[in-house]
C-alpha cells in the first residue's frame, strides 16, 4: 500500500532544494533502505518533493506523465550516487528534473546528446 511517510514529508518540505551533494551518505542509505523496503512508497514520497517544489518555484499544478517518470529515474540515480560516494563537479537538485541530456554528458547514463534543434530549417 502506497504511503506518504509524515515524518518524511517533513524533511522533504524543509529540504526542496537540497543538491544531491549536500545530501549526506546516511541519508541516501535510508532513502535506499525505503525503497528496497516499499517501493511504491518511496516513489510516491520522491513524487512529492518532486511537486511541491515545482508548485513553489513555477506555480505547477500539473506535471506531464512523462516528466514524472523521468524524475523518478533522475532521483534513484542521484541517491545511488551519494551512497557509492562518487563526486561530480557539479551538483544536482534532488528534488527538480536535471534532464537526460545533461545526465548523458557527465557520462552517468550511456546514450547521445540530442543536437535537435526544435524549429529549424531542413
Amino acid at each position: 500500500m502506497t504511503n506518504i511517510d509524515t515524518t518524511r514529508v517533513t524533511w522533504i518540505d524543509e529540504n526542496l532544494k537540497i543538491t544531491h551533494d549536500q545530501l549526506t551518505r546516511e541519508e541516501a542509505r535510508d532513502w535506499l533502505r525505503f525503497m528496497m523496503r516499499d517501493r511504491e512508497s518511496f516513489l510516491a514520497n520522491a513524487i512529492y518533493g518532486f511537486g511541491r517544489r515545482r508548485q513553489l518555484e513555477q506555480n505547477a499544478t500539473v506535471i506531464p506523465g512523462n516528466e514524472v517518470g523521468d524524475f523518478c529515474n533522475e532521483f534513484i540515480l542521484k541517491i545511488q550516487l551519494v551512497n557509492r560516494n562518487r563526486r561530480l563537479t557539479v551538483s544536482f537538485p534532488l528534488f527538480e528534473l536535471v534532464g537526460r541530456d545533461v545526465l548523458v554528458k557527465f557520462g552517468l547514463i550511456e546514450g547521445h546528446v540530442n543536437t535537435d534543434i526544435i524549429g529549424s530549417a531542413e
